[in-house]
């Protein structure tokens, strides 16, 4: 009984003996298969299908010998990466000492406070009068119905005569969770306590 091979060129995969080998016996395909754009086909033939079974059962394009050599797999190629980053630490001078929070004894010092270009330009377009005025130099309201400005106190205050007003003159402060004015040492913790 004769040996029998599998034929291994691309498209055929016929089982064959020596004997039943000829120069017309294999039809296949000598090219390589193209996969592109859902279609395959092989890069020696123009046919191309969507179906991979279709792809699978393409009649080969060329007629030759049947061949029991295994085709040498394709090597497969490492990608090489060409671009190589170098990463160079950035070498810079060390932070300096943060100046030491002064005593809560210490006298404060009032900043200066100053009123941009931007802000000024939009008071004047206001039109701001002094008979508007909320309050008098001395703390007391001059208007009927008016709300105070000062800081700390939001009454609506209304009546024929003068009120006291008892405001605070520093800014406030949001620090650790507390809160107070720059020119009261007391700092509390519950905003609505704060205001």
């Amino acid at each position: 009984m004769e040996e029998i091979y599998r034929c291994y060129n691309k498209g055929c995969g016929q089982d064959f003996t020596l004997k039943d080998n000829s120069e017309k016996a294999c039809t296949y395909h000598p090219g390589g298969p193209i996969f592109h754009d859902a279609l395959k086909g092989w890069s020696c033939c123009k046919k191309r299908v969507s179906d991979f079974t279709e792809f699978l059962n393409l009649k080969g394009c060329t007629v030759g010998w049947h061949s029991n050599v295994k085709p040498k797999e394709p090597e497969k190629q490492e990608k090489k990466v060409s671009c190589k980053l170098e990463i160079t630490p950035e070498h810079r001078k060390p932070d300096a000492k943060p100046a030491e929070r002064p005593p809560d004894d210490e006298d404060l010092v009032e900043l200066k406070k100053t009123i941009g270009a931007s802000l000024k330009t939009q008071l004047e377009k206001l039109n701001i009068s002094e008979e508007s005025t909320v309050a008098s130099k001395n703390g007391k309201h001059s208007s009927i119905s008016t709300a105070c400005l000062f800081l700390g106190i939001c009454h609506l205050f209304g009546g024929p005569m003068y009120i006291a007003c008892t405001y605070h003159p520093g800014g406030p402060i949001f620090h650790d969770a507390l809160k107070g004015w720059s020119c009261c040492k007391k700092r509390v913790s519950d905003f609505t306590e704060f205001l």
